[in-house]
């Protein structure tokens, strides 16, 4: 897959996949209300969307034709790393969801997240360039 594909397939997926936090914030802005960017951090939204793209990227390798060599690399990017990238997202889900928005370290779920976004995000980059 050519590098302005993968692109283009990420600006969809990322704008489609994320509509109902960008349409909330659309009707937030026409309200002129304050937006606390934070709770759409700690409400699970974004780890609800790696989590999906991970697992569908994951189901789809599965599900088709493609291999990639050498086996330990298959293994690492169809079984491991989805799973961390899963175990993760419950993780910090379970975390922000137990404890109220006064009682959660905003930088360390901030960075977290962010962190797994990118994971993600690098994760469908490697998929699509190696696994077509």
């Amino acid at each position: 897959m050519l590098v302005h594909e993968i692109l283009i397939w990420i600006f969809f997926t990322t704008v489609f996949g994320l509509l109902p936090i960008w349409l909330i914030i659309l009707h937030l802005k026409m309200q002129n209300k304050t937006i606390d960017y934070f709770q759409f951090i700690s409400d699970g939204s974004i780890l609800f969307f790696a989590s999906a793209l991970v697992t569908s990227l994951t189901i789809d390798y599965h599900f088709s034709d493609t291999t990639i060599e050498p086996k330990l690399l298959n293994g690492f990017l169809f079984s491991f790393f989805p799973l961390i990238i899963i175990i993760l997202c419950v993780l910090i889900y379970i975390t922000c969801y137990d404890k109220s928005e006064n009682q959660l370290n905003r930088k360390l779920v901030t960075s977290s997240e962010a962190g797994i976004l990118i994971a993600t995000y690098v994760y469908v980059v490697t998929i699509k360039v190696f696994g077509g």
